[in-house]
C-alpha cells in the first residue's frame, strides 16, 4: 500500500505491507516509517527505513530521527513518477569525511528514556576498510557516535531482546542531532522536558579582556516543539549562565553593542556544559565587526583596538586628509563599517569645513542606520555638528575654537554610569590631561547619558560636574570623551577606553 506524509513542504512516499506480523516491527521502502504491533507505535526515521525486529511487544521502543514524529497518516494515492519523488537519506556527494551522531533512545510504551542500550554503526572508512563505531546510551538515554564516515549510515540499537536499525545522513565535520523525535515520543502530553545548563564567559578577541553587560541567549524548541528563549546578561567579570535550556545541540548567541558572536554546544540532560571547554573560539571575532579609524595628532585609539585583538582600516586624518574626506563624503563606503573612530587631531576642522553639509548629513544617516562613532577631544566636531542639541560644548554650537579651554593637569572623575562603575570596581577615576586647550563640555541634553563627570579648570573660570564622557543614541551610538589615549594615560583611562569600545 502506498502511503504519504507531508513534512513541511516535503511529500514522503512509502510502501508498507497491509498486514504486518503481530508483535513485529517493519520499516520498508523509502518511507522512513516503522509500524509495529502490540504496544509499540510508528516511529519516524529521517531517511530510508531499515528493518528491525522486536521480539517482545513490551520491549522498549527506540526513537531516533530528525524532522518528524511517530505514526502513519494519509491515504492511498497513485505512485508518482520517479522524477517527482524527493530523495530522503541520499548519500551526500563530495569527498569522504567523518562526522558525529547525537541521539536519544526512548521507550514509548513506558514513556521514559532507555539507558545502557548498545548503539553502533558498521561501515567502511575513507580508505575502504571495514569500521565499527560503537557506544552505549547514558543514564538519560542519550548517546554520541563519534567519527562516523560521512554518507547515509545505518545506526543499530539493541537492548535485551529489542533490536532496531535506522538510517541517518552524516555530513563531514558536522554533528547530526537526531534526538528531537526521542523527546517528542517520551513527552507527548507533558511539558516537563529534560533540560540542562550552559555556562561561559564573554571576551574580547585577545581572550584576555572579559566583558560584562553582554546579552547572551539561546532560541530553540523543547521536547514538545514549543519555542523557548533563554537569556542572561554577563556579569561584571564577563561570566554568564543559561539555566533550564532544552537538551540537545543549541546555538549560543552573544551580543554587545556592534559586536556579535555565536557558537554551538550540546546541552546535557540534568547537567551543565561549560562552553569554553568545548568551543575552540568563544570570544568575539577580530574582524566580523568592521571598524574604521581616522588618525589624529595626539591620540591613537588604534593602539587600544590592537591590544584588544581587533582588526581595522586606517584613514589619514593628518597629512593626506583627502583620504578621510573620501570616506566621509561617500555614504556607501561609510556604511561598509559598523564603527568609525575619530582620533583627536588638528586637521578635523579642515576636513569638516571643506564638505560641511555632505559630511554632517552622511554622519547623521550612518548613525540613524545603526552605525556608531567615537570621537575624542579635538575631534568633537564629528559629535557636535551633526547633532548640535545633544552635547553642550562651551562656546556654543559649531564654534570651532570656543570649547578648547581646558587646563593641563589631573582631574578626578566621578563615575555616574553604574555599569562602568561595576566594570572599574569603583566610583571615582584618575584622569590625566597632559596637554592644555582640551575641549570642555558644560552640559548635556536630556537624551544624552553622562558616564563620567568632574570639576574642570579653564582659563579664568571653572565648571563643577562638567561631563567628561557622554553618549547618545540617535539610532546607533555617538560616544565622546574629553580625554583620550596618550603616553601619560592612567590605568583608569585605559580601562575606560577598553569599556567604551564595547559600548559602541
Amino acid at each position: 500500500m502506498l502511503r504519504w506524509m507531508l513534512v513541511g513542504s516535503l511529500l514522503i512516499f512509502s510502501y508498507s505491507c497491509s498486514s504486518p506480523k503481530s508483535g513485529a516491527s517493519q520499516a520498508s521502502g523509502a518511507s522512513g516509517f516503522s509500524t509495529g504491533g502490540g504496544n509499540t507505535d510508528g516511529v519516524f526515521s529521517p531517511t530510508t527505513g531499515g528493518e528491525g525486529t522486536a521480539t517482545n511487544s513490551d520491549a522498549p521502543d527506540a526513537s531516533m530521527g530528525g524532522n518528524g514524529s511517530g505514526g502513519e497518516s494519509g491515504s492511498d494515492i497513485q505512485k508518482p513518477d520517479n522524477d517527482s519523488i524527493v530523495g530522503i537519506g541520499d548519500k551526500p556527494t563530495g569527498a569522504c569525511g567523518y562526522g558525529d551522531i547525537y541521539g536519544l533512545i526512548c521507550s514509548k510504551a513506558e514513556q521514559k528514556f532507555v539507558n545502557n542500550a548498545d548503539v553502533w554503526v558498521e561501515s567502511v572508512d575513507c580508505d575502504g576498510n571495514p569500521i565499527t563505531v560503537e557506544t552505549s546510551s547514558d543514564g538519560g538515554g542519550y548517546y554520541t557516535l563519534k567519527g562516523v564516515p560521512s554518507g547515509t549510515q545505518t545506526v543499530h540499537v539493541k537492548r535485551n531482546n529489542f533490536e532496531r536499525t535506522y538510517d541517518v545522513v552524516v555530513l563531514p565535520g558536522q554533528l547530526t542531532d537526531v534526538s528531537g523525535v526521542g523527546h517528542k515520543e517520551c513527552f507527548k502530553a507533558v511539558d516537563d522536558c529534560p533540560v540542562g545548563n550552559i555556562t561561559g564567559y564573554v571576551c574580547a578577541p585577545n581572550a584576555t579582556l572579559l566583558i560584562g553587560g553582554a546579552t547572551v541567549y539561546v532560541e530553540t524548541t523543547n521536547c514538545n516543539g514549543k519555542a523557548v528563549k533563554i537569556g542572561a546578561v554577563s556579569d561584571d567579570l564577563g561570566n554568564y549562565e543559561l539555566e533550564n535550556v532544552p537538551v540537545g545541540q543549541v546555538t549560543v548567541m552573544i551580543e554587545k553593542g556592534s559586536f556579535k558572536t555565536q557558537y554551538q554546544v550540546l546541552v546535557p540532560s540534568g547537567g551543565t556544559i561549560h562552553s569554553p571547554d568545548v568551543v575552540q573560539d568563544a570570544c568575539f571575532s577580530k574582524d566580523k565587526t568592521k571598524i574604521a579609524v581616522v588618525t589624529g595628532d595626539w591620540d591613537k585609539i588604534e593602539a587600544i583596538l590592537s591590544k584588544l585583538g581587533f582588526e581595522y582600516d586606517l584613514y589619514d586624518g593628518l597629512s593626506n586628509i583627502q583620504e578621510t574626506i573620501g570616506l566621509l563624503t561617500d555614504l556607501n563606503k561609510m556604511s561598509s563599517y559598523d564603527i568609525i573612530f575619530f582620533n583627536c587631531g588638528g586637521s578635523h576642522d579642515d576636513i569638516l569645513l571643506t564638505n560641511t553639509n555632505a559630511i554632517t548629513n552622511n554622519l547623521q544617516k550612518f548613525v540613524a542606520a545603526g552605525g556608531s562613532i567615537y570621537a575624542s577631544d579635538w575631534a568633537f566636531v564629528y559629535a557636535e555638528w551633526p547633532w548640535p542639541n545633544s552635547i553642550g560644548f562651551v562656546g556654543g554650537n559649531q564654534n570651532i575654537y570656543g570649547p578648547k579651554l581646558g587646563m593641563m593637569g589631573p582631574v578626578t572623575g566621578t563615575v555616574t554610569d553604574p555599569v562602568l562603575a561595576n566594570f572599574l570596581g569603583k566610583n571615582t577615576v584618575n584622569l590625566n590631561y597632559d596637554l592644555g586647550m582640551w575641549v570642555v563640555v558644560e552640559n548635556a541634553a536630556a537624551n544624552t547619558k553622562i558616564h563620567i563627570q568632574g570639576n574642570v579648570n579653564m582659563l579664568g573660570q571653572s565648571i563643577s560636574n562638567a561631563p567628561l564622557m557622554l553618549s547618545h543614541t540617535p539610532g546607533g551610538k555617538v560616544l565622546y570623551t574629553t580625554f583620550h589615549n596618550e603616553p601619560q594615560m592612567t590605568q583608569d583611562m585605559e580601562k575606560i577606553l577598553n569599556f567604551l569600545v564595547f559600548e559602541l
